[in-house]
């Protein structure tokens, strides 16, 4: 009870500070640090990608895992901000999650945004076309992501990977890892990686060793 009477405290001295337009308190840094470098990395990949890509616009972005549909979020508004026009995709198994994504969504945007309830395992990612840009935050197991991985069409694909855990599955499946961004934490890198039938840059100014990424 003590306790709790504490965190009370805290969080109203923390109200008043913001409310009084004083500095944040130590107290909300870390949450509000972690959260800004996480968008600062999303725009990193949206710029490089953007950058990469011949006919960005007419890739889809797919975010596999995506709960309540923050990355979805964030790459709308990256979408919207450069006035680029991409269907973007938000998939996940849980329900409840799917419903608050699209409530967040429709306050954002005027409309619930394409938000599906499947098990990514049993997909046909060919109905989305040829041309992807996957987003995985470390959702799958190594044997689920091989799973997911041959459901994937023929085609240029190229994963964002966060938390690349089983990086090495992906190169089992003939993908490369073509750019490396560590984060704010040691384990927490995203990775892009480039599918096997996805064309090779005349310039290999973003390929990276594999050596560059931790497992």
């Amino acid at each position: 009870e003590e306790a709790r009477h504490s965190v009370k405290e805290q969080l109203k001295a923390i109200e008043i500070e913001l409310c009084l337009g004083k500095q944040l308190s130590s107290a909300l840094l870390p949450a509000h640090n972690e959260l800004a470098q996480r968008v600062a990395k999303m725009r990193r990949s949206f710029a490089r990608l953007r950058a990469r890509l011949d006919g960005f616009e007419r890739f889809t972005f797919i975010d596999i895992g995506c709960g309540k549909g923050k990355v979805v979020l964030e790459w709308t508004r990256l979408l919207r901000r450069h006035r680029l026009r991409q269907r973007v995709v938000g998939i996940d198994y849980y329900e409840p999650l799917l419903r608050n994504a699209r409530a967040i969504h429709q306050r954002m945007f005027g409309e619930e945004g394409d938000f599906l309830l499947a098990d990514a395992t049993s997909l046909d990612f060919g109905t989305w076309g040829e041309r992807l840009i996957i987003f995985l935050y470390n959702p799958f197991d190594a044997a689920i992501l091989a799973r997911v991985l041959a459901r994937m069409p023929a085609g240029e694909i190229y994963i964002l990977y966060t938390i690349p855990v089983h990086a090495d599955t992906l190169v089992e499946h003939g993908f490369t890892a073509i750019d490396v961004h560590h984060g704010f934490h040691p384990n927490c890198q995203t990775v892009i990686f480039r599918g096997p039938d996805a064309p090779r840059p005349a310039r290999n100014d973003m390929d990276f060793p594999s050596n560059e990424v931790r497992p």
